[in-house]
């Protein structure tokens, strides 16, 4: 009778823990909730789950990898998993941002933006194909210097060349002649024009106005091409030692250096001094300038004082 007695306590002792949810395991891991299941809805959360972040914590490992989902909350501990749906992610251990590229790799592990050291070697956040010296950070990109000479492209008299010479330096005139050797590298026409540097420019063979472009020939003579809606390219028939298109307009020296115009004349561009000159220089707005002896003569419009 005692011994009846007893089993029939012992059983209603195990009742109330028969009875308690909390010792039922619901998603089939192995671990109700009185064993620490955090999630006991989700089989890959329980204590362990994720070994190798930790064997004892309980985790979700939704992709089975050992690293753990790195979003927490209350009840679930926050693992080290970048993507805990692709068990070939990475994880924060070696790959901090988390941008798929290792840490050992990675120019900047803190950026996820950050380049790579196998797409820009000297990680200067230029990549490899548009840096111009990417074993060096301090080079330029083909975007910044496209002749890639270490001249900016703004300060590069000519960035399709990387043996030009550059300006802000030693060109500032972009003439190709160095500072050192140029009578005025604030001006193209010295020396390149003006071979003496006296200030005087020999005759010119050949001159580009806005639309149209004359040229003496020692052959054929003056002939200029292009846009003629008013005359501009109706040289007159006399021969030139020099001449020059301006806007609309071409002027010319002749062998007697007298001057003489044709084109636009709405202000009087053709209305030319009398007198000797040594060569001419047609505007590209509606006035024209011409030299005699060192002294210059100008006419036509002269709004801004021209």
């Amino acid at each position: 009778m005692i011994r009846y007695t007893t089993i029939t306590l012992m059983l209603l002792g195990c009742l109330p823990e028969i009875e308690n949810n909390l010792a039922v395991d619901n998603d089939g891991d192995g671990f109700n909730e009185l064993q620490g299941d955090c999630d006991d809805a989700n089989a890959n959360a329980f204590p362990g789950s994720a070994e190798l972040d930790s064997e004892v914590d309980c985790m979700l490992d939704a992709d089975n990898d050992g690293w753990g989902e790195s979003v927490g909350s209350e009840t679930v501990v926050s693992g080290t998993d970048c993507d805990d749906q692709n068990p070939s992610s990475t994880h924060i251990a070696v790959d901090s941002d988390c941008d798929s590229v290792l840490t050992e790799e990675d120019c900047d592990d803190t950026n996820a933006d950050s380049t790579s050291r196998a797409t820009d070697e000297d990680c200067d956040g230029v990549l490899t194909e548009d840096d111009c010296d990417d074993t060096n950070a301090d080079s330029l990109s083909n975007v910044d210097d496209k002749d890639c000479d270490g001249v900016p492209s703004s300060s590069d008299c000519d960035d399709n060349d990387p043996n030009n010479i550059n300006d802000g330096t030693n060109d500032l005139d972009c003439d190709g002649v160095p500072t050192d050797e140029d009578c005025d590298d604030t001006s193209i026409l010295m020396p390149l024009y003006d071979i003496d540097c006296d200030g005087l420019i020999p005759k010119l063979n050949l001159s580009a106005g806005n639309s149209h472009i004359c040229q003496i020939d020692e052959e054929t003579g003056t002939t200029c091409w292009g846009s003629n809606h008013l005359g501009q390219i109706d040289v007159p028939n006399m021969e030139f030692v020099s001449v020059s298109a301006g806007y609309d307009l071409s002027c010319g020296v002749d062998i007697h250096q007298a001057l003489h115009c044709w084109g636009a004349n709405s202000e009087g561009q053709q209305i030319v001094p009398s007198g000797t000159y040594d060569q001419v220089t047609a505007g590209w707005g509606l006035h024209t300038c011409a030299l005699s002896s060192g002294n210059i003569d100008c006419w036509g419009w002269n709004q801004d004082g021209q």
